[in-house]
């Protein structure tokens, strides 16, 4: 089934800083993703893959997923999803996402699929810039994922509420799942911190999912507040096959 899209703002327009903002963001895929978690429960990892088909970047606001079954009745709401990344530069792809989410009460949610929902801001260029370097994966212990690197501020000035992630995608080219790490808060121009994401939730226990990943390191936006920097960063992304 075509997945729907989010008309409203099409329709009647958002206006952010005085500037109307039209729908361009499409969804090329979305997955449930359910799983049998510790203790028998049944958990799912939604993700949605958008992408923006417009000329200007966007902020992703109040995405949401709708848990629909076979004849398309709606079983749940699953609220407060994230973006990574949050601002999409024309032509990027971004991954709408939430993690443990528990669907026990849904009948065969296995049946199921989702719809996702969100917002569509207009954003300013992106200007700010983060490097990395000496990316790579490691698997811990056998069986959980990680992967290291170096980021480096190449601003101008300190980064206020940067963060690196971790998307991670199977044989088929479809995200299973995001993983983020600590902020990279206060780094000042020129300074490098090394990070390390680990993928270690239930949804990746099998590691045959697992064929390639795409590190993103982002500088969040205050899309509210006119005179802070409501630009994003984001880099072009590494990858690899899977280690095994």
């Amino acid at each position: 089934m075509k997945r729907r899209l989010l008309l409203l703002a099409s329709i009647i327009g958002i206006t952010v800083f005085g500037l109307p903002v039209m729908a361009e963001v499409e969804v090329n895929y979305a997955d449930l993703n359910p799983y049998i978690s510790y203790g028998s429960h049944i958990n799912a990892s939604p993700v949605a893959e958008i992408v923006n088909n417009g000329d200007k970047p966007v902020y992703i606001n109040n995405a949401s997923f709708d848990v629909e079954d076979a004849d398309n009745r709606l079983m749940s709401t699953i609220d407060h999803a994230y973006c990574i990344p949050v601002v999409l530069s024309p032509g990027e792809k971004g991954y709408i996402f939430h993690a443990y989410t528990r669907v026990d009460d849904i009948a065969d949610p296995f049946s199921c699929h989702i719809e996702p929902h969100f917002e569509e801001l207009e954003m300013e260029d992106e200007s700010y810039r983060y490097e990395l370097s000496d990316v790579a994966m490691n698997i811990l212990n056998g069986e959980d994922y990680e992967v290291v690197g170096r980021a480096t501020n190449t601003n101008d000035v300190a980064s206020s509420n940067g963060r690196v992630c971790v998307v991670w995608f199977d044989t088929n080219k479809r995200c299973i799942g995001v993983s983020q790490s600590k902020s990279l808060t206060g780094l000042q121009p020129g300074s490098q911190q090394s990070f390390e994401v680990q993928g270690s939730d239930s949804w990746m226990e099998d590691q045959t999912k697992i064929a390639t990943y795409r590190v993103i390191i982002e500088e969040m936006p205050n899309p509210h507040n006119k005179n802070k920097n409501t630009s994003i960063v984001h880099i072009p992304y590494s990858e690899m096959e899977n280690a095994q």
